[in-house]
């Protein structure tokens, strides 16, 4: 089940639970503040290696750090390999993502040749910041904190959400306080703008990711699909926050599709709870 029942759970079990959601929010968030940190380590080791795959995998494997040593931390009964939970369908997810590309097709098509390009030059190292922002986000962060509380979707959301902007405004704290108060206003908004899109976005992929149980490529892929859908359909001519209003075009497809689906084949909605 998506939510336990802790009345059946021992004091043993809650303790446990307990120790776990701490070293699940210690461990993250100290992920959230190494990215933040490392990303300009890694645009300069790119610049002394000239090697941008290698120097990623570099930076990357400093930044998920936290996550691999709290997956071993987490005392549940379950293996390491176990708690990634990359044993999802593949099938299930390949047929989902294939009807999605079929629906966006008439945006994609125009734009191919600059999808083969962009494969070719920065293909590989865009999957992998993805595929590991998805295990660390998705994985570690969101079902971990499922299976030991309570918590629903937004609960959960709006934790990662204020983490995350901590560490952000944290890291641009300097330049707030230098800058005149004419710009506080500016500030203000910006980071408002920011906490309703990473709030609005992380409810429909922690939704996708409960309503079809937990699979991992699933989600993967469509975040993948939709990633380009914004980046090189749309392109850098729209404002950077105009752009995010057009991941709604996918995300409701998938939305509508995800619950016609459930209807026809008689299957309840998985999210009981969102609280």
């Amino acid at each position: 089940m998506f939510l336990q029942n802790h009345k059946e759970m021992t004091i043993k079990d809650l303790k446990n639970n307990y120790q776990n959601v701490i070293i699940i929010l210690i461990c993250f968030g100290l992920h959230i503040g190494l990215s933040n940190y490392l990303y300009t380590f890694a645009k300069n080791l790119e610049f002394v290696l000239s090697m941008r795959f290698i120097s990623n995998c570099f930076a990357n494997l400093l930044i998920t750090s936290p996550i691999w040593v709290g997956n071993v931390l987490l005392n549940d009964g379950k293996s390491y390999w176990q708690r990634l939970g990359l044993g999802s369908n593949i099938k299930e997810a390949l047929v989902v993502i294939e009807l999605l590309t079929l629906l966006l097709s008439p945006f994609f098509i125009y734009n191919f040749s600059d999808f083969l390009h962009f494969l070719n030059t920065k293909g590989t190292v865009w999957i992998l910041n993805i595929f590991l922002a998805e295990i660390c986000l998705r994985v570690f962060f969101f079902r971990n904190l499922c299976n030991y509380t309570s918590w629903g979707i937004l609960r959960n959301t709006l934790i990662y959400t204020v983490v995350y902007l901590a560490f952000l405004i944290y890291s641009s704290l300097d330049n707030i306080i230098e800058a005149p108060s004419d710009f506080l206003p500016y500030y203000a908004l910006n980071y408002l703008i920011n906490f309703c899109v990473i709030f609005i976005s992380s409810c429909f992929y922690f939704w996708l990711y409960v309503e079809w149980k937990h699979n991992f490529w699933l989600v993967f892929g469509v975040r993948l699909l939709i990633s380009y859908y914004i980046a090189f359909v749309f392109g850098d001519g729209l404002l950077h926050y105009i752009t995010w209003l057009f991941v709604a075009v996918p995300a409701v497809l998938i939305i509508i599709g995800t619950i016609l689906y459930k209807r026809k084949k008689g299957l309840p909605l998985e999210v009981k709870r969102f609280w």
